[in-house]
């Protein structure tokens, strides 16, 4: 490999002597590390080691101030904006957050770049004020008006900020960076030589601090650059070195570019493809190249972290991540985000109870199960289920876990937040109980985010204990989510040893023989055109403040100066274009297939096959004999006509309903479900009908039955989903039954005034049965009637039905049809009906059958059709169907049948089975 910059530096360092007065800047603490690595590899004794910093360090010393983290400048801001307000202005500090953000960014940048901040802030207002001006209106709206006073009131913000930091020594870090550049020339400080090693873009103030040590002969500039880049005036890498060596003279540029190196061009799908792609890169590298940090894992975004952690080569014993990851993507941060969602949807139902469904969310965090054994987060979900609990209270929760240790833990998160000071200490106890579980004697990735997250916590009780402004736990949760989720995480580890895996910015002046960097993509690497600012393009331009220009030509010059020495490159894209064209490669890949084609350049782009849905083998079961006993068994239980439909109609389904007996998973039904409608429906005609059996029915009684019926149904609403009924959905449901059963009346009462004979329900609910032999083994069939009634002496069998029935689905040319056509399910299951009372009420001669459709009252009875004439079914047509009813039970036994899906896939939209057979 060739020899890395900073050891060229190490060595020169050795070389001059005098170490103890000399000072080394360069740019990342990351940087620091290594040249201390090699300047320890060239020495055989002990030395007096430089002074060595990072550039921000360096400069925070020189301005004897000291920097805050950015929670305490939110706090310190609202402070100032609390007590100079806009008259219109009534934010409080969870709108405060919305935007105050932007507001630190732009103050950081404008006192990095060392610009007059009135004279910005005054055109910004300007400016914002010409947006809002219009030919066709001759005077502002009060709204507009709003809008420009909000920029008028930024340089008065910006100077009583600046001034309570300074009292205090304090800064962030723009300000120190002001306050070094412009009091350096009167500066008292021990530097006696300074070497700024490796920096290539400055802001003003840099530029300021570091002419001041080379006009009076006390610094070294040390550059990394290369001919390929900054000799070519339009090469976007070398524009701020040009721009160096125009100010203080040129240096010797390497030629690294003109050396072989190989350099692969992956594409692949998603983040995921990408995680995978690299991992099969990382499996191929010799062992000796992953242990002595001579291998680098660069990131581009920072969302591939954790994809990239968890599809990492078992080959790799050790890595070092020196990068930051935000706190939001952390399934630590879910957590307290779900408890703080639970506890203020509690508050805004008002009914002192959570919601099952957050409680259900809450038990699938990871990290709960850190806290809570397994066994008592599945008791809480199966009891919700079982019951049917949607709103449950914290002493049911309590009887569930039934022990005092792990509820203990519970109520950390099940007590009362209300007060927020209450709610920060809960969150600190829950963090003290994982520090338990997952601090051990070695630093991992999950201690990282534990002490992040802990920090921030801290912080924040600190600042909150202090704050006069009331907080309610809605405002808590903008805070944690605005602020602490957009901290990072600084991982540190040991950056010596094993793979490196980094950011782009913490690759700075480091070298590695091989080099993988993902998602190189337009709006990754180079990043976005789009930030966080309210400054225009145009007012930074004119005040010499950084645009996407400059970030371009930023990354570009990390991206080339990483290749530079590397011999193995791979540059991973994702080809996976989304709403906002993210599958774009970057344009890095395109300069470098154009410019450096005299390299070994490897294209590829990486395709998985995914076999088509319907391409999946059906799934056939033979009848062992484990499954033919089990076929007794049902047969010798209850035989129903659902059972014998859900035959005709799959037999697959039937064997994973009625024989293997699987079951959908218990859910949680926040509203009434279609069967329970109808049931509802039914039973309280039950109910309402009862006590008028064999009575001629006339209008005044049916209205009687009328309102008993909509009583009862009152009731089946209220035992179902209790005082729900009363809103939402359920509300709407309960509306809807209440109209189709106030309508079946009137057709009921239409029916009446045209019927000149005695009308009577006769029975309600009757349960009939009977039993078939077939090849001596008993069928026990059942079903349970609607109703019977008679119209002078006929007797109808009627079926309710909630949901619509057509005639043709009654209507059938023989009675064979109704055993091949899973179409014809409601006239099978009439006239298994039929056969059933048949067979139970010996002495009748001849009856009807029928369905009573609540959703085509209109229809009145829709009774079965044979060859387009009503059925009267009689001892013959009872005959036929039972010989049917036999070649259908015997199929079911035949050893040669299977079990397989049926071909009509339609059937297959409400199957609760359709994703076990791929359908």
């Amino acid at each position: 490999m060739v020899t890395p910059f900073l050891e060229h530096i190490a060595q020169q360092i050795l070389d001059k002597g005098n170490t103890d007065r000399l000072t080394v800047v360069l740019p990342s603490k990351r940087a620091i590390v290594f040249l201390k690595h090699f300047l320890s590899k060239h020495i055989s004794g002990p030395i007096w080691l430089p002074k060595i910093y990072s550039i921000e360090d360096f400069i925070t010393e020189l301005s004897g101030l000291q920097t805050i983290d950015n929670l305490s400048l939110q706090f310190r801001l609202y402070k100032i904006f609390d007590a100079n307000r806009p008259d219109y202005n009534d934010d409080n500090f969870e709108q405060f957050l919305k935007w105050s953000q932007t507001i630190l960014y732009d103050f950081n940048e404008m006192d990095r770049y060392l610009v007059d901040p009135k004279s910005l802030l005054t055109n910004l207002r300007d400016i914002k004020e010409l947006e809002q001006w219009s030919l066709n209106s001759a005077e502002l709206t009060p709204f507009q008006e709003k809008y420009i006073q909000f920029f008028s009131f930024l340089y008065d913000w910006y100077k009583t900020f600046r001034a309570s930091l300074l009292k205090e020594n304090l800064a962030y870090q723009g300000l120190a960076y002001r306050q070094a550049a412009e009091s350096i020339v009167n500066l008292k400080h021990n530097f006696d030589e300074v070497w700024f090693v490796g920096l290539n873009a400055l802001t003003t103030a840099e530029n300021r601090i570091i002419n001041h040590f080379v006009t009076n002969k006390k610094a070294t500039l040390f550059w990394d650059a290369d001919k390929y880049y900054v000799e070519d005036d339009k090469h976007e890498a070398g524009l701020f070195l040009r721009q160096h060596f125009q100010q203080w003279g040129n240096t010797k540029l390497s030629s690294f570019f003109e050396n072989n190196k190989t350099i692969n061009i992956i594409g692949c799908a998603k983040n995921v493809g990408q995680a995978l792609t690299a991992g099969n890169l990382l499996a191929n590298f010799p062992n000796e190249d992953l242990t002595d940090s001579q291998t680098a894992l660069v990131l581009a975004d920072e969302n591939l972290l954790f994809p990239m952690l968890n599809n990492l080569p078992d080959s790799i014993q050790t890595v070092n991540i020196t990068m930051g990851a935000p706190i939001r993507s952390t399934p630590l941060f879910s957590l307290f985000d779900l408890i703080f969602k639970t506890q203020i949807k509690k508050q805004q139902y008002g009914k002192n109870k959570f919601h099952s469904k957050d409680i259900q969310k809450l038990l699938r965090n990871p990290y709960l199960s850190r806290l809570i054994k397994s066994s008592k987060l599945m008791s809480i979900n199966r009891y919700l289920n079982k019951k049917n609990i949607v709103f449950v209270s914290t002493s049911s929760l309590k009887k569930v876990v039934n022990d005092d240790s792990q509820w203990n833990i519970l109520t950390y998160i099940f007590s009362d937040w209300s007060d927020t000071k209450f709610a920060i200490h809960n969150i600190k106890l829950l963090l003290d109980k994982l520090k338990n579980q997952l601090v051990k004697h070695e630093a991992s990735v999950e201690s990282e985010i534990l002490f992040s997250f802990y920090k921030s916590i801290q912080i924040l009780q600190n600042h909150l204990f202090d704050f006069k402004e009331e907080i309610d736990l809605k405002t808590l949760r903008a805070i944690f989510f605005q602020i602490i989720g957009n901290e990072s995480i600084a991982f540190m580890g040991e950056p010596l040893k094993g793979l490196q895996m980094m950011g782009v910015l913490e690759t700075r002046t480091l070298d590695f023989k091989n080099v993988i960097i993902m998602s190189v993509n337009e709006e990754k690497l180079p990043a976005g055109k789009s930030i966080n600012s309210f400054i225009p393009f145009v007012l930074k331009k004119h005040f010499q403040m950084p645009t996407h220009e400059e970030r371009d030509a930023i990354f570009g010059y990390h991206f080339y100066r990483l290749l530079q020495r590397a011999e193995n490159v791979s540059l991973i894209y994702n080809t996976q274009n989304d709403d906002f064209g993210s599958g774009e490669k970057s344009r890095f890949i395109t300069q470098i297939i154009n410019e450096l084609d005299h390299l070994q350049i490897n294209k590829k782009i990486l395709r998985s096959e995914v076999n088509r849905v319907n391409s999946i083998e059906p799934i056939i079961i033979d009848k062992s004999d484990s499954i033919k006993r089990k076929l007794k068994e049902w047969a010798a239980k209850r035989v129903s006509p659902s059972a014998l439909s859900t035959f005709i109609n799959c037999r697959l389904q039937f064997y994973f309903k009625y024989i293997a007996k699987i079951f959908p998973q218990d859910e949680i039904k926040e509203f009434m479900e279609v069967n329970s409608f109808g049931t509802t429906i039914h039973e309280a005609l039950y109910e309402a009908y009862t006590p008028h059996l064999n009575v001629n029915l006339r209008p005044k009684l049916l209205d009687e039955i009328k309102n008993a019926t909509l009583m009862a149904i009152t009731k089946g609403f209220q035992k179902e989903v209790g005082e729900r009924m009363n809103h939402g959905k359920n509300h709407l449901l309960y509306k809807v039954a209440q109209q189709l059963t106030s309508n079946y009346f009137d057709a009921e009462n239409r029916f009446l005034s045209e019927c000149e004979e005695a009308f009577f329900v006769t029975d309600l609910e009757r349960s009939l049965s009977h039993s078939l032999n077939i090849n001596g083994i008993e069928f026990n069939l059942f079903g349970n009637v609607d109703r019977v009634d008679k119209v002078g002496e006929s007797v109808r069998i009627i079926d309710y039905k909630s949901g619509k029935v057509e005639q043709n689905e009654l209507s059938f040319k023989s009675f064979e049809e109704l055993r091949e056509n899973p179409k014809k399910a409601k006239a099978f299951q009439l006239m298994t009906y039929a056969y059933l009372y048949a067979k139970s009420i010996m002495n009748i001669t001849s009856f009807t059958a029928a369905n009573y459709s609540f959703r085509n009252l209109d229809d009145g009875p829709i009774f079965v059709i044979l060859n387009k004439t009503k059925l009267k079914i009689d001892e013959l047509a009872i005959q036929k169907f039972e010989e049917e009813l036999k070649i259908l039970l015997s199929t079911i036994l035949d050893d040669e049948n299977e079990f397989y899906p049926t071909e009509n896939k339609d059937a297959c939209q409400w199957c609760d089975f359709k994703s076990v057979c791929g359908r």
